[in-house]
């Protein structure tokens, strides 16, 4: 478990959680009571096509998954 999904404890609303140091971007999903998974990276010091290591979504996707409206959809 993601030492940050501590925050999202007794929080069944809680479906994504926001990770940041302010260069770096990880969003990421609940994929059940108490799992999150990384769903998007982003790095805004070195925008990449891919990040093959982390094997999530990218920059566009991060982007609007941080929006309010946006909803994890099913793979």
């Amino acid at each position: 478990m993601l030492i940050v999904a501590g925050y999202a404890d007794g929080k069944s609303a809680c479906h994504r959680l926001i990770v940041t140091d302010g260069i770096r971007y990880g969003i990421y999903i609940r994929q059940g009571v108490e799992d999150f998974s990384l769903y998007a990276y982003m790095n805004l010091a070195r925008l990449m096509e891919s990040y093959p290591v982390y094997e999530c979504e990218v920059a566009k996707d991060a982007l609007l998954a941080m929006a309010p409206e946006w909803r994890a959809t099913a793979p």
